[in-house]
């Protein structure tokens, strides 16, 4: 069985997509189970389309033939460990973001630029059309990931901080921002004068407890 996984975020939209194994034909008879995993923490909104979703309706739409062994919230993979698991065939179904995809290739760069889209509905004609279709090509094609579903939400971002309000970029200077394994978010806070410091979402408590 050959796995693939994938995966989308944009900062401005926080999409989050989706990888699933491809499979050899199986007859009807046969049981398949299916891992699906993330590392989406409980209080983000995209954490229902694993757990009330995607699982139930795999078991209801086979009427029963695919299991589903539903892991969220980091209790097997982080988000970068997620797509890894699922390349090697330790789980079948994973999601990461469109900033930490950026550590397997360029493609979903794009959804990372700010302000690349005029509005939320804008966003979603475009990766529900067109885009998103030419997306998934491009990530076969350069990762070797199968893109199954792209869920926008969040919308726009602000750059958050304990230090002090952040109205232009240059109130950025000298502040340490977390960023995704994303080039373009690194190269975008750097560029607006903060120091950029990678950080997986599991280790995001310690480092802001350690400075």
């Amino acid at each position: 069985m050959r796995q693939r996984c994938n995966a989308l975020a944009t900062i401005a939209l926080a999409a989050v997509a989706v990888a699933v194994a491809v499979t050899t034909p199986a007859r009807a008879q046969d049981k398949l189970k299916l891992t699906i995993a993330n590392g989406i923490a409980p209080t983000i909104p995209t954490n229902w389309w694993f757990k009330d979703h995607i699982g139930p309706k795999l078991e209801e739409n086979s009427k029963g033939r695919i299991q589903a062994n539903v892991q969220v919230n980091g209790t097997l993979c982080s988000e970068h460990k997620c797509v890894e698991q699922a390349r090697m065939g330790q789980i079948d179904v994973g999601s990461v973001s469109a900033g930490n995809i950026g550590s397997f290739g360029q493609t979903f760069d794009i959804l990372n630029l700010p302000y690349i889209f005029k509005d939320d509905a804008s966003a979603e004609k475009l990766i529900n059309g067109w885009l998103g279709q030419e997306l998934a090509k491009r990530a076969q094609n350069e990762m070797g990931l199968h893109i199954v579903a792209i869920i926008p939400s969040y919308s726009f971002r602000n750059v958050g901080n304990s230090k002090r309000e952040v109205r232009v970029p240059e109130d950025l200077k000298g502040l340490k921002i977390r960023v995704t394994k994303s080039p373009v978010e690194l190269s975008l806070i750097r560029t607006w004068g903060a120091t950029a410091v990678p950080f997986d979402w599991g280790q995001l408590y310690e480092g802001l407890s350690t400075g």
